[in-house]
This record gives C-alpha cells, sequence and structure tokens, in this order.
C-alpha cells in the first residue's frame, strides 16, 4: 500500500468522487456539481460513468448551498461500484450528494469564495 495516497492499493481499484464548487459568471453566482465513477488498474483509468451540473445560486435548494465546496473521493469495493454504476443510469442527480459505504475517503476543500 502506498504510504504517499491510502486510495490506492491492490491491482484494480474502483472510486467514486463528487465535488461541489460555486463561482459567479457574468455577474451571478452558479455551483457547478460534478461526479465520476473511476476504475483504476496498473497502466489505465477509466471512467465508467462521468456527470457535471451547474445550477444557479438563486435556484439551489438551502441545503445544497450549506454543502461546503470540496472534492470528496471515496474508494469503493467492487460490488459498490457497480451499484453505483447502476444507480448512476437511473437517478444521476442523487450522485451528487451521495456518501457511499467505502474502504477509505478523502476530502479536499476547495477555496472558493463562500456566498450567501
Amino acid at each position: 500500500m502506498s504510504q504517499a495516497n491510502p486510495l490506492v492499493t491492490g491491482k484494480r481499484s474502483y472510486y467514486f468522487t463528487r465535488a461541489k464548487d460555486t463561482h459567479i459568471e457574468e455577474g451571478q453566482v452558479f455551483i457547478t456539481l460534478f461526479a465520476r465513477l473511476t476504475c483504476v488498474e496498473a497502466e489505465s483509468t477509466t471512467s465508467r460513468w462521468v456527470e457535471i451540473e451547474e445550477v444557479k445560486w438563486i435556484h439551489a435548494h438551502a441545503s445544497l448551498k450549506a454543502m461546503p465546496n470540496g472534492i470528496h473521493t471515496f474508494k469503493v469495493t467492487c460490488g459498490t461500484f457497480q451499484e453505483l454504476t447502476e444507480l448512476a443510469n437511473f437517478c444521476c442527480n442523487e450522485m451528487y450528494y451521495l456518501n457511499p459505504a467505502y474502504e477509505a475517503a478523502k476530502f479536499r476543500p476547495v477555496r472558493s469564495k463562500r456566498w450567501s
């Protein structure tokens, strides 16, 4: 197991990543949501599913506004990865809020300015 990155182990690893950030575009505040399912092998990385969405701040639910800006990365089992892939095909909007069962996780804050 790598000391530098506790999320990388074994020959094949499965990851679920979701992120939230806020930004201003032409005077309006937007929330960007991102989610991805990735399979990492020794010599390749494959995105199995990826989605990105932008929501105007004024249209966002209070719980979405309150979520911290940052990137959540979850190392999941093969079985959880398969379930997440099925869920993504039917309810992709739910993926932006999901905390799956995981083997390891990390959070990296994004240093965006908070808006209220």
